[in-house]
């Protein structure tokens, strides 16, 4: 994730999938990314990244969160974020 990012410049947040699902195999299901009801993106595991469109500026908390599946618990993780305006 660059940061500081944009308003409106898509933006490539992307995780591990050993630190959104601990334990053994491969995790499937849906990761969420987000950082407001309106701002987010979803991936179906095995991917390892979305694309987030931040449209306020300021300093944001980004969200990572993992469904879980029969074989892995959920998890989630959060990251600070400058969002620039692009004035």
């Amino acid at each position: 994730l660059p940061d500081p990012s944009e308003v409106g410049q898509p933006v490539t947040v992307g995780w591990q999938l050993a630190a959104v699902a601990p334990g053994g195999g491969t995790p499937s299901g849906i990761v969420r990314v987000s950082a407001s009801p309106t701002e987010s993106c979803t991936a179906s595991l095995p991917a390892t990244s979305c694309e987030l469109t931040l449209s306020t500026p300021g300093n944001r908390t980004i969200t990572v969160a993992y469904e879980g599946s029969t074989d892995h618990a959920p998890s989630s993780a959060t990251a600070a974020h400058l969002v620039t305006d692009n004035d």
